[in-house]
């Protein structure tokens, strides 16, 4: 996975990450980037750090995970499964 700054398309950070990382969110207010790893039925979220990306955590999610979103408001996470219909609610 590949971390870009705002203002311009250049890399500026990369991380490894395993089971397919489908969608992203962040939350810019607790300086977190979450990514849904559909091939392990999993979020992982990432601790932002300048211009890199420090693996944090992960939780179990529904199946197929392909939506993702953080409030900044709340810091509370969202992650939809595509194969159930369920929604799931985390708070990091």
């Amino acid at each position: 996975m590949f971390a870009y700054d705002g203002r311009t398309i250049r890399q500026v950070g990369s991380v490894q990450v395993d089971n397919r990382p489908y969608r992203l969110a962040v939350d810019l207010q607790r300086g977190r980037l979450y990514a849904t790893l559909t091939g392990a039925n999993e979020l992982q979220s990432f601790r932002i750090d300048g211009p890199g990306l420090i693996p944090d955590r992960r939780w179990p999610t529904p199946r197929q995970p392909n939506s993702v979103a953080a409030d900044p408001a709340t810091g509370r996470v969202h992650v939809a499964g595509a194969a159930d219909g369920d929604l799931q609610a985390l708070q990091p």
